[in-house]
């Protein structure tokens, strides 16, 4: 468990990228998450297209785009702005594991997208943050 979750504000916590690959690597997110207690509205399938926050799924995917395993497909730059910036109304953080993303061979990576809609993330050995005041 990565230690900079003990200084994250209080309120849910969006674990990024949405799913790595095939392997069992995504399942690191039901760790995370059931040690932060603080989890995203995901069925036991934990991956992206999973999610049931529906405008997690619209900001970070493309329903159109399936991969050979019939699933969503990630891609970090496909929504629209406003959808990302509702995501600060109801996180407490983002927390974007770059050492998964790299694993997951995104077609566009998550930092330069989120530093566009958020600004700059606070680096903590591999993990990039954006905390947000007032997630409900």
């Amino acid at each position: 468990m990565p230690e900079a979750y003990a200084d994250l504000p209080p309120g849910p916590i969006l674990d990024l990228p949405g799913s790595v690959g095939n392997t069992m690597a995504t399942s690191r997110y039901f760790w995370y998450q059931t040690r932060h207690a603080r989890p995203i509205p995901y069925t036991p399938n934990v991956r992206l297209d999973s999610c049931k926050d529906l405008d997690v799924s619209a900001s970070f995917s493309d329903p159109h785009a399936r991969s050979d395993m019939n699933a969503v497909l990630e891609d970090p730059a496909k929504g629209p702005d406003l959808l990302q910036v509702r995501l600060k109304k109801r996180y407490a953080a983002i927390v974007l594991h770059t050492d998964l993303e790299v694993r997951a061979d995104l077609p566009s990576a998550y930092e330069p997208v989120l530093t566009k809609v958020f600004g700059p993330p606070e680096s903590v050995g591999t993990l990039r943050i954006w905390r947000f005041e007032g997630a409900q």
